[in-house]
């Protein structure tokens, strides 16, 4: 099984045509998703997550959706 760093590393490669200059995973909090901060090419940094659980990531999606509809500001979810 693939490391989950190179995983992301592939999904960025392909959302972004680059290579992250740094990917660095965030401590754990209280749920299962695993957090990590993604350094660019410019120093700019966003934040991967990653959860086994497909029910739990799509109810994330749709929350944030719906938070979007009523302009609250949250994370855009890319891919």
């Amino acid at each position: 099984m693939k490391a989950l760093s190179s995983i992301i590393t592939e999904v960025f490669s392909l959302l972004f045509s680059s290579t992250p200059l740094n990917i660095i995973q965030l401590p754990i909090s209280a749920s299962s998703r695993i957090y990590f901060r993604i350094t660019m090419a410019d120093n700019s940094t966003i934040i991967a997550a990653h959860n086994n659980n497909i029910r739990e990531n799509k109810s994330f999606i749709e929350l944030t959706n719906h938070f979007l509809k009523y302009n609250i500001h949250v994370p855009k979810v890319i891919g």
